[in-house]
């Protein structure tokens, strides 16, 4: 798999149990880049079946099918990628 340094360890594993079910089912994930991205890079990121939520600085949140995450790792303004996670309010 290309670019495992930039990928969560959970999120490996995610992608390994969603490859052999369903690799087309969504996950929801953040992204790190290099830099707050651009349209052009919001497009990039759309091309490989990721559907943008929300853009905070260098962080962006997602929405991609299993199989897409390896080429959204493989863009140079990707920086890191990993599992959402649920936050509860107490």
């Amino acid at each position: 798999m290309p670019n495992r340094e930039k990928l969560d360890p959970a999120l490996l594993v995610e992608m390994e149990n969603g490859r052999s079910d369903r690799p087309d089912r969504e996950i929801n994930l953040l992204i790190r880049t290099r830099k707050p991205v651009d349209d052009a890079e919001k497009g990039e990121i759309e091309k490989r079946r990721g559907k943008i939520g929300s853009v905070i600085g260098d962080i962006v949140t997602l929405r991609a099918p299993v199989d897409s995450i390896p080429a959204i790792a493989d863009l140079d303004f990707v920086v890191y990628i990993e599992k959402a996670k649920k936050m509860r309010l107490h």
